[in-house]
């Protein structure tokens, strides 16, 4: 928890809590891959917006909220002119994580390492 709020006085990051029927659930974060040159994202995400996304309620787990929430955010981040992907890095072995990633229109471009070890990137490029 002391991380998540670390990032809300971040102002590279943009954080959003997610809420269902007026109860908060998930966290979502926002950010433009540019701003973290040494994290082995490829160069040509230089138009892409990161998403990196947590569900906190047990309850809320495997009913699909996670995939709607990600396919809500990138329908938000396609409506900012000049974004033409969204992307995100999960831990390989996250399958909740890449699960919800491929039912929200998110495809796998290999793995990449960071500092903090080995990601899958899953990109879901604007549409059209």
């Amino acid at each position: 928890m002391r991380e998540i709020h670390s990032h809300f006085e971040n102002p590279l990051v943009r954080p959003y809590l997610v809420s269902h029927k007026g109860q908060p659930f998930a966290y979502v974060q926002c950010y433009d891959p540019r701003d973290y040159p040494d994290s082995g994202r490829r160069a040509e995400l230089h138009r892409s917006r990161g998403v990196d996304f947590l569900i906190g309620e047990a309850d809320m787990l495997g009913r699909g909220h996670g995939a709607g929430m990600l396919m809500t955010f990138a329908r938000g981040a396609f409506r900012v002119p000049g974004v033409a992907s969204v992307i995100s890095d999960p831990d390989p072995a996250n399958v909740a994580s890449l699960a919800a990633l491929q039912r929200a229109g998110f495809v796998g471009h290999g793995e990449v390492r960071l500092p903090w070890g080995t990601a899958r990137l899953m990109r879901h490029d604007r549409p059209g």
